[in-house]
């Protein structure tokens, strides 16, 4: 089966393998033309399945921690937060430390910091002063208490394409969110709205790192908080799935919050899938939609999967 869509590469998500795109021109250019309403249900149930892998992966989590949803939440974060070249390490960083940890520490943000940090092997990347021995200090106590092996700095991109991505910047603004907010079940599952994901998520960080970090990249300007597009992809891929994951597993209707009506206040995602489609027919405006080509291009038009493609009897 010839492809006539361009071929080309991105990251899932989270920022994970990368992977061709290859709709049919006729895909391209037909999507549009659909009647809205009916492309409405089609992306409705491609978002669905979309989530649904992600629900998939919530419960095996689930299942490998005696259903300690705090953990999950947690360790889903750090995944997030990790972007393309740091998922991995972020992975690693959640199975070195625990939420417990965090809990523990979340009184003081040095503490959390040195954990963080510490935990990472990222403590020795720059040379010592006041503060940095007062984190090398704390981290070996805890170190210590908690029986944490240190990940090798090896492990993580410290160079990144985009300085906000910066592996010990996202580190600091993670330990200024668990400082300033409690992260967990309870206040992932009562965001209601694009604002209360932000409010939750993006907190000021350290001045001191931004000022290091800012000087280490030649007067970078960086972000003290997570940012709005970061606070999307976590709404995206960690609120909206733990909304989901936690409504099966409780059974009940108690959450009244509609987690595609989330989906729906989020801006559509940019990103190589949403492009080309969007180079056709601006039919992408909010993460619902996006979410949906997500899911249409990876698990339709890069399988060749034309004969079960819900859009193709449309549009060939």
């Amino acid at each position: 089966m010839e492809a006539h869509g361009d071929n080309r590469s991105t990251s899932d998500g989270y920022g994970g393998v990368k992977r061709s795109t290859t709709p049919r021109i006729e895909c391209l250019r037909g999507i549009g033309l659909i009647d809205a309403s009916v492309r409405q249900t089609i992306f409705m149930e491609l978002t669905q399945a979309r989530i649904k892998r992600k629900i998939t992966e919530i419960n095996e989590q689930l299942r490998a921690t005696n259903n300690d949803w705090n953990h999950v939440l947690t360790s889903l974060l750090f995944k997030v937060m990790g972007g393309f070249g740091n998922r991995k390490a972020m992975i690693h960083l959640s199975e070195t430390i625990s939420y417990t940890h965090i809990a523990r520490e979340r009184g003081s943000v040095v503490n959390l910091e040195a954990l963080l940090i510490g935990g990472a092997g990222l403590l020795e990347v720059y040379p010592e002063d006041d503060y940095i021995a007062k984190l090398k200090l704390e981290a070996t106590h805890q170190i210590a208490k908690y029986g944490i092996k240190p990940m090798d700095v090896s492990e993580w991109h410290l160079n990144t394409k985009y300085p906000n991505n910066n592996p010990i910047l996202r580190l600091v603004q993670i330990a200024a969110t668990l400082y300033n907010n409690v992260i967990n079940i309870s206040s992932v599952t009562s965001c209601r709205s694009r604002k209360d994901i932000y409010k939750l998520f993006s907190c000021d960080t350290s001045k001191y790192w931004v000022e290091k970090i800012s000087h280490e990249l030649a007067g970078t300007t960086l972000s003290r908080h997570i940012g709005r597009f970061k606070c999307d992809i976590i709404g995206i891929n960690l609120v909206v799935p733990i909304i989901y994951a936690y409504r099966n597993y409780t059974s009940s209707g108690q959450l009244d919050v509609s987690p595609a009506q989330l989906l729906i206040d989020i801006p559509a995602e940019n990103n190589i899938y949403t492009k080309l489609w969007q180079s056709y027919a601006h039919i992408s405006t909010s993460a619902l939609d996006s979410q949906a080509l997500i899911q249409l291009s990876r698990e339709y038009c890069e399988k060749g999967a034309c004969n079960i493609c819900p859009i193709a009897k449309y549009t060939l």
